[in-house]
Order: structure tokens, then sequence, then C-alpha cells
């Protein structure tokens, strides 16, 4: 029985900690992001950013896992080691790069300072009190549920996207419970903390009839192309910079190709998360090609080893898109960024699940039936291949 309560006062720690994290992650994070869009210049330094991260990484943390690598060994009992210093590091990073005008997410960092600290915390409990009773596949779930659903304010989400991201697809059920109170109690403690996030018009309800229902398989079909195309480009990327000997040099070129290319447009609505294309999906309007542009930038960056991830600008290239695909098939450019927020990302990550969830607890419930649809057929379009699948 106290080796139960031990474990159970273990997850306390992870929820709070992951929670705690994901507050002052989110505020350094919209710190970073103004202060870039005031100081627009930061992106010369860029190139030198990617100097200090292909260093970094060439000297300490060369044994750290990628995200991708916490993702495929949840399938297993996780026996591999991820330092707390792993976290830190992408913590780090990742606002530097918001800092400086990379085109990079959050999401990345989320998974790992959640999946580091459900593990730092077993460790220690287990070797300063006594063995505990649950496994340690357990804690790194309950840290992923946690740092994703505080994150991006999705909890439902958030612990649906711990059971769904699994290489063998079969949801682990039994870690189900802790998933679900570590994913809304880290989002309620960074709600205490005073983290906030965006909120969305609700979705709009067009009468469901045969006619919507191939408009939503063109849309599935489109983001799915689309999907596809990031990630193959974004693999191809990184084959041809394996290539470069040196590692830490790989970085630095993203940079100086973010650099130039933000200084030819004049514009850095293509930097950062891609925040500022969201808004201006869901408000303005955007240009044909912003998600085209959105995407090259997001694969330079994060293809070449700047840190952060691909979830949040994927979501601005999807809802830039969406209202592209909307127009052509008379739609409301709302119904289609609303869809191609979700739908591109959740069909590269492999989880229709999540991103439905997703959608119903960023637009309301209308939204979630036709996301499902959309995301699963784009991810049958999409193949095998994503983001966090290992290729062979």
């Amino acid at each position: 029985m106290s080796a139960i309560l031990i474990g159970l006062l273990c997850f306390i720690f992870v929820i709070w900690s992951v929670g705690s994290l994901a507050a002052l992650f989110l505020f350094l994070l919209e710190k970073a992001s103004q202060f870039f869009l005031a100081h627009d210049h930061l992106i010369l330094l860029l190139p030198l950013l990617g100097l200090a991260t292909g260093l970094s990484y060439w000297l300490v943390g060369k044994k750290f896992p990628s995200t991708k690598r916490i993702l495929l060994d949840v399938g297993g009992e996780a026996k591999s080691v991820r330092p707390f210093l792993a976290a830190l590091f992408i913590f780090t990073f990742t606002i530097l790069s918001q800092l400086f005008g990379a085109s990079t997410g959050r999401e990345s960092t989320a998974v790992q300072f959640g999946a580091s600290v459900g593990d730092f915390w077993r460790d220690l409990f287990d070797r300063k009190l006594k063995p505990i009773r649950f496994s340690r596949q357990a804690y790194i779930r309950s840290g992923l549920a946690a740092g994703f659903g505080s994150v991006f304010g999705v909890p439902w989400a958030g612990f649906l996207f711990a059971m769904e991201v699994t290489p063998n697809r079969r949801w682990p059920l039994k870690y189900l419970p802790v998933c679900w109170l570590s994913s809304f109690g880290a989002n309620w403690v960074a709600i205490e903390w005073g983290a906030h996030h965006k909120t969305y018009p609700i979705f709009p309800a067009i009468p469901w009839d045969a006619l919507l229902l191939a408009k939503w398989t063109c849309f599935g079909i489109a983001f799915g192309l689309l999907a596809k195309a990031f990630v193959w480009s974004m693999q191809a990327l990184e084959k041809v910079l394996l290539r470069i000997p040196i590692s830490w040099v790989r970085p630095v070129l993203g940079g100086i190709f973010v650099a130039t290319l933000t200084m030819w447009f004049k514009d850095t609505r293509y930097n950062g998360l891609g925040t500022q294309l969201i808004d201006m999906a869901f408000t303005q309007g955007i240009q044909d090609f912003d998600f085209l542009w959105k995407g090259i930038f997001t694969i330079l960056s994060s293809g070449s080893g700047l840190k952060g991830g691909e979830v949040t600008p994927m979501m601005a290239m999807g809802a830039s898109f969406g209202i592209v695909v909307s127009t052509y098939l008379a739609l409301p450019t709302l119904y289609g960024a609303s869809l191609g927020l979700i739908s591109v990302f959740a069909a590269a990550s492999h989880i229709p699940w999540t991103g439905a969830v997703m959608a119903w607890e960023f637009f309301g419930g209308e939204a979630f039936l036709p996301t499902f649809i959309v995301c699963w057929l784009a991810r049958k379009v999409l193949g095998l291949q994503g983001l966090f699948v290992e290729r062979h």
C-alpha cells in the first residue's frame, strides 16, 4: 500500500512540475515572440544561434533523445535515459529560436520536458524511497499528456495524445487514468499560474448532405498531400544535411537561409510559431501562397536542427491552405481554416482522434466529426510517412 501511495505522490509531483514549466514556457515564448516582432533585425543573429545550438548539442547533447525517439520508445518499457538536462536544453533553445525568428514550434519542447520530468521524478522516488509499483512508461506517458495538454490548453486532447502516439498503434488503455489526470491536472496548474491560450471562433454549422461529405473528402485529400509534401521535404533536407560531417554546421546553414529569406521578403509573417498567420487566417485573410512559404521556412529551421518542433507552424500552414481550398469548394473561409489548422499536423503525426478532440476543444462540438473524417482521410493519403515515424 505504501508503495502505491508513494507512486501516486510521484504523479502529483509530475503534474505540478510539468504544469508549472508549461506556464513559464508559454510566458517566455510570448515575450520572446513579441520582442522579435519589435526588433526584427535580430533575424541577422539567427545563424549565430544556429552555431550556439549546434555546438551545444555537439559538445553536451549527443546522447539526448529526439522527440521522435521518445515517442518511439513509449511503445516499449522505455528504458533509455532521458536526462533532465535534455529538457533544459530544448526548453532554452526553443525560447531562443523564437527570440531570433526561427520558424519552429513548441510541441517538441512540451513532449521532451514532459517525458523528462516524468522520468526524473520516477527515478528520484524509486532511488530515495522505495521501489514504485508503477512502471517507468506510466510516468513518461503521464508527462507526455501533461506537457501536450497544458502547452496547447487542450486537456482532453492531451491525454488522448499520450494514448494515440505510439509506434504499434495499439492504445495502452491501462495508462488512461493517469494520463487523463495528468493532462487535466497540469492544464489546471498552468492556468493557475496565469497561462492563457488562444480562443477561436465557433465552427460554422452547415447542414450535412452528400455534397458536403464530398467536400470533406476533397479537404482530406488536399491536406494529406500537403502533409506528405512537408514530411517528405523535411526528411529529404535532413538526409542532405547528414552528408555534412560536422554536425554543428547544419543549424548554422538553416539560420543563414531563413535570415536571407526574411530579409528578401522584408516581412516576418513566416517567422516564429506561426501565430501571425493563424490570426490572419481567422480575421483578415491570407495570401494564396502563405502556406507554401511558411512550410519552407519551417523545413529550413526545424530540418536543420533549430529547436522547437513543427506542429504549431504546421497549424499555420494548414489554416492558410484551408482558406485556399475552401474558396474552390464554395465554403466559408472559417470552415476551411478550422479544418486545416488541425488536420495537416494531425495527419502528419498520425493522431486523427487527438486532432478531432482538439478541434472540439478549440471550435466546439460541431467541429468533431468533420475534423475526424478529414484527419482520417489525410492520414490515409499520407501513408506510412510521418513526423514521429522511424524511417527504414
